[in-house]
């Protein structure tokens, strides 16, 4: 085809991996991103164009919550704080950099995707 490839760099969330009780419609439609990215990196690697997905934990306070929950939220993560979108913008950089990740759900969750037992 000629083409140069490329990269595509989806944005999950730990939801997708940990169901939501109270949120199922959230978690149904990044489990959802998750396996579009896997499904369109099998479709696409023949053209070069790699595909991946990037799985933010707590970076930004969630709508409509206060500055507590966001307290909350960083005494649960393994490492004691939350995210900054920086985290999330590296992961990014990493993964349309390197031409030989495809496929892959990249976790920048401060250890929340392993914290089930909070």
């Amino acid at each position: 085809d000629g083409g140069a490839g490329g990269a595509i760099i989806n944005i999950g969330d730990v939801a997708g991996q940990q169901p939501w009780k109270t949120r199922p419609h959230h978690s149904i439609s990044k489990a959802g991103v998750m396996m579009l990215t896997k499904v369109s990196a099998l479709a696409l690697g023949e053209h070069n164009i790699r595909v991946n997905c990037v799985v933010p934990g707590p970076v930004l306070p969630p709508v409509g919550s206060g500055p507590e929950l966001w307290r909350q939220l960083a005494e649960q993560s393994p490492l004691k704080r939350n995210g900054d979108p920086d985290d999330v913008a590296r992961a990014c950089i990493f993964l349309a950099t390197n031409d030989f990740a495809t496929g892959t759900i990249l976790s920048v969750d401060g250890g929340e995707g392993i914290n089930n037992g909070r």
